[in-house]
């Protein structure tokens, strides 16, 4: 993964996109949470935890 985003980097070519969290994943959310998730929702769902992949947030944020 890192070598590519180097291709990417260095071939000037747009960086991946940031696809996070599966749909199958969100699904099991919703299913806990026993009601669907707002696309707002997933969202802010998604950069969260892009924010804890990327050393953003913690656990005591």
């Amino acid at each position: 993964m890192a070598v590519l985003d180097r291709v990417f980097y260095l071939g000037g070519l747009p960086p991946r996109p940031n696809v996070g969290i599966a749909r199958k994943q969100i699904d099991e959310i919703e299913a806990i949470l026993g009601r669907a998730l707002s696309p707002g929702t997933e969202e802010k769902l998604r950069e969260t935890l892009h924010g804890y992949k990327k050393g953003r947030s913690t656990a005591t944020n």
